[in-house]
């Protein structure tokens, strides 16, 4: 199987995982550019945030690039929406629950 086609079955396959629905709330979506900051002398990494709960929010991010476990969400340097915690990884995706909420 071709890169292209192994790359197009992990997406569908993502797609199909997230199309049920196990939250108590909805998702909002979002499509938002953000930051993902793991603190510390580490840079920050460009994400996007795709759909957001009060309790967590599925970020993705540019291919090759690892996620951090734990790092502050941020969608610019005046909005920062909290520490959060990788609950499941995809496909160029994590989702994540907030650990605080600012």
């Amino acid at each position: 199987m071709s890169r292209d086609k192994s790359e197009a079955a992990l997406a569908a396959q993502e797609q199909a995982e997230h199309n049920v629905e196990r939250r108590r709330r909805a998702r909002r979506p979002l499509h938002s550019p953000a930051w993902a900051d793991p603190g510390g002398i580490l840079p920050v990494i460009d994400c996007k945030i795709i759909d957001l709960t009060d309790e967590g929010a599925r970020v993705t991010a540019a291919p090759g690039v690892e996620i951090p476990d734990v790092f502050q969400l941020q969608i610019d340097s005046q909005r920062i929406l909290g520490a959060v915690e990788v609950v499941w990884r995809g496909y160029r995706q994590v989702g994540v629950k907030f650990l605080t909420r600012i």
